[in-house]
Formats: C-alpha cells, sequence, structure tokens
C-alpha cells in the first residue's frame, strides 16, 4: 500500500529543492520581482544542470511550484513542509522558472557553494555519512583509507551497479571541476563536512573511483540486451 504522506512530500520535491536557500516567508522575501529572482537564480540554475543530467525538467518544477501555490489556497498544506511564500509569489516564481532558458543570463556565473553542491548528491552523502564526524567507516579503519571504502562496498552491495557508477562519476567531475587540492578541501570540507580519510583530495578521490571501479569489474559485470546483435 502506498504511504500517501511519503507519496504527497515527494511529489513537490523539486520545487522544495529550488526554494532550499530562500526564506519566502512574508516580511522575508524581497517583495520586488528583481530582488526575488537575484535569491532564486543560482538554484535555478542549479536546476537548469540536473536538467541536462536527465533529471526533471524546469517546466515540471514550475508545474510543482503552480500546484504547491493550488494546494496552498485550498487549506491542506501538509505535504508543502520546506516550502514558504504566498501562492501568489509561488506563482510568480513558477513562471520566471518556466521561461528561465529563454531569458537572458550570464554564460560563466559565480556560483553558490549549495548550487554546486547539487552536483554530488552520492559523493557529498558518502563523504559526510562515511567520513564526516562519528563517520561509520573512517571510524573503523582511520588509518587505511582503501580498507575503509569497503564498508562503504560492503553498505551498498548488491544494488552496486546502481549507486557506485554516479558515485564515481562525480568524483570524477569533482576533479575536474575543481582542479586544485585548496579548492576541494574548502568545497567538500569546509562547505560540506565531508572528510578526505587522511588523504589529499587530488589522491582521495582518484582512490574512491578505482575501488569502485575495480568492485564492479570483480564482482558486477555490465549485462544488457544489445539494440543490434552481432
Amino acid at each position: 500500500m502506498i504511504d500517501q504522506e511519503h507519496y504527497d512530500h515527494q511529489r513537490f520535491s523539486g520545487a522544495r529543492t529550488l526554494l532550499e536557500h530562500a526564506d519566502l516567508r512574508p516580511g522575508v522575501v524581497p517583495t520586488d520581482l528583481a530582488g526575488r529572482k537575484a535569491l532564486l537564480e543560482p538554484m535555478v540554475r542549479a536546476a537548469w544542470d540536473c536538467e541536462q543530467r536527465g533529471g526533471r525538467s524546469l517546466e515540471e518544477v514550475a508545474a510543482e511550484l503552480y500546484a504547491a501555490a493550488d494546494l496552498m489556497e485550498s487549506g491542506d498544506d501538509a505535504p508543502l513542509r520546506g516550502i514558504t511564500g504566498t501562492p501568489e509569489v509561488l506563482r510568480a516564481i513558477a513562471e520566471h522558472v518556466a521561461i528561465w532558458r529563454s531569458t537572458q543570463r550570464e554564460a560563466d556565473p559565480v556560483r553558490t557553494s549549495g548550487e554546486l553542491a547539487v552536483r554530488f548528491p552520492a559523493l557529498t552523502d558518502m563523504l559526510v555519512v562515511y567520513y564526516g564526524q562519528d563517520g561509520i567507516a573512517v571510524e573503523e579503519y582511520p588509518d587505511d583509507p582503501r580498507r575503509s571504502l569497503q564498508v562503504v562496498v560492503d553498505d551498498w552491495h548488491p544494488w552496486c551497479a546502481s549507486y557506485m557508477p554516479p558515485l564515481a562519476a562525480q568524483c570524477q567531475e569533482a576533479l575536474t571541476l575543481f582542479q586544485t587540492e585548496e579548492a576541494l578541501e574548502q568545497f567538500f570540507t569546509a562547505d560540506h563536512g565531508g572528510d578526505s580519510c587522511g588523504l589529499p583530495w587530488l589522491e582521495w578521490l582518484p582512490l574512491v573511483i578505482d575501488v569502485v571501479t575495480e568492485h564492479l569489474r570483480a564482482h558486477h559485470p555490465l549485462r544488457w540486451q544489445p539494440a543490434r546483435p552481432r
């Protein structure tokens, strides 16, 4: 049987992510449209980045915002935890999101840490849960980074083919995007509470890629149905 409360909460997850860093309560949110656009621009860019990777489209996020406004007006706003603002404000934001791709925008903006974090959900979650404060992997093997990753592998097995390729891809993207030890340390440790198990980040992320790839090669060789069998 479906968990109605969970379903109702999750069907607004796109809108909730978009508004994660915006307090839209009356008296807090900018009253002018330009101010609201500036406040939300980083997370609209993040939503667009997610769309380019196969996530929900900006139009789908806008539809969630319109639906949230309607639900708020009806008085049945229990599923809207984490979504603030008035129906009028939510509809104005929805319209902005729906037409955002056709508006003039910066080609290479200065991005925010919260915006960039949307690119690394699997990696930041792994780094915090297993290697952050009281992380279970680093507590078990504080002086052996490779063995500590086996804790992660054991927890994720047998769903490795679903979880590990995105993790490896996000490690590689982090190396490509941040490029220096200082930038990686600032973003993953200072900003988001992760840890590199005592290694430099420029060694740690390649090690994560190696360990998960080795496990997949040894235990989960990919099988699929070719579109055009030879």
